[in-house]
């Protein structure tokens, strides 16, 4: 005979998912909706609902008041609704977030004790989770007894947690974004020549928010140093944020404006033409978790510039598909810039090797992944003990 929590745990799964608006602005709303659906296919129940409504970052805290009461209604009404056996929410870790996932979480576990509750971070301040005070010490040890596991992005995410917090290493875990490569490998170079560009001049691509830590201001001033010896070269600026007019003054200033062209906003479904266009992603992060801009560009087949962090170093190697740069280096990044122009060899390589390594992102290979760890779960509190 078969014990009852193992045949719960092997049984479909009813899992409520919050999700972030469909309509919002970074690599959440495009990848997410892919695991849903790659769970759904597995044959579990996958009831969503918006968890956050805008950047809770740049709104007031009036808004982020309702945000969090909203959020917490939602998560209690479809809990009440279905009774899942787990329930897994999208969020981030820095101060804002901390502050409506401890309320909600904390709500949610008094109710539903019993439930399996899974949150992952798509990204985390880690200097917010060394350098904060005791209150938010102790803010983030409750959040983290209440919730049986947390999914980082990376193996740098994850040392960092397990260090702040070593009561609950057990509990944290190393996930994937599902990166949706057949959409990206297009082929259609038909957006430069939209704009009068030929095969023999390249294209530097940038696509991320327009704020700190992407890296826009690095790329911008190694630009000219790239036009020197490549007077051909272009850079496109993919992107929104509160950083643009400084970004267009960094333009003006160095009278580059003929070769630099700003797009502003693409929605997710027009970047493949943007990625399959270029000749190379340009993106000096120091702040990212699992940036989908990277893997996306893999997945085209484009030489991606960055720095060996976080996700990253976790799954590229030094030209394949990633050419590593260190932070702040303006004249480094040009010489790479340049290199991978002019090297043929070094560009091809680097070209080849991206395709590989995505393929280990596919819906079906994430939801594979993720049942398993909602399933340990699920085992778990059926047999008395949390994760």
């Amino acid at each position: 005979m078969v014990p009852d929590n193992v045949a719960k745990a092997e049984r479909a799964l009813t899992i409520v998912m919050a999700m972030p608006h469909p309509q919002g602005k970074g690599g959440m709303p495009k990848h997410l909706p892919d695991l849903a659906a790659g769970l759904s296919e597995r044959g579990h129940v996958v009831v969503q609902f918006t968890y956050n409504r805008g950047d809770i970052q740049t709104k007031s805290m009036l808004f982020r008041l309702w945000n969090t009461l909203r959020s917490a209604s939602l998560l209690l009404y479809h809990s009440l609704r279905v009774r899942p056996d787990i329930v897994h929410i999208n969020s981030a870790y820095d101060r804002n977030a901390l502050v409506r996932d401890i309320f909600v979480i904390g709500l949610f576990r008094i109710i539903f004790w019993k439930t399996g509750l899974f949150l992952k971070f798509h990204g985390s301040d880690a200097r917010f989770l060394f350098e904060s005070g005791r209150v938010w010490v102790w803010t983030t040890a409750c959040m983290l007894s209440a919730v049986d596991k947390i999914g980082v992005l990376s193996q740098e995410e994850a040392a960092n947690f397990c260090r702040a917090h070593p009561r609950s290493q057990a509990k944290v875990t190393v996930v994937k974004n599902v990166v949706n490569a057949r959409a990206f490998q297009i082929g259609d170079r038909s957006l430069r020549r939209q704009y009068g560009i030929d095969d023999a001049s390249p294209v530097y691509l940038f696509i991320a928010r327009f704020i700190p830590g992407k890296g826009g201001r690095d790329v911008l001033r190694a630009f000219p140093l790239v036009r020197k010896e490549i007077p051909t070269a272009r850079l496109w600026m993919v992107g929104d944020g509160p950083l643009m007019l400084e970004y267009r003054q960094i333009v003006t200033d160095m009278e580059i404006g003929d070769e630099v062209r700003f797009f502003g906003y693409v929605r997710p479904d027009q970047t493949p033409s943007f990625y399959a266009s270029a000749d190379a992603l340009v993106f000096p992060t120091v702040t990212e978790g699992f940036a989908m801009s990277l893997f996306q560009a893999a997945a085209s087949g484009l030489p991606i510039l960055t720095t060996p962090i976080r996700a990253a170093l976790d799954y590229f190697k030094d030209g394949e598909p990633a050419l590593w740069i260190k932070r702040g280096d303006i004249d480094g990044l040009a010489r790479t810039m340049i290199t991978v122009w002019q090297d043929e060899p070094v560009r091809k390589r680097a070209s080849a090797a991206g395709p590989r390594v995505v393929a280990q992102f596919s819906r079906a290979a994430v939801a594979h992944d993720y049942e398993a760890i909602l399933r340990d779960i699920v085992r778990r509190r059926a047999g008395g003990r949390a994760a």
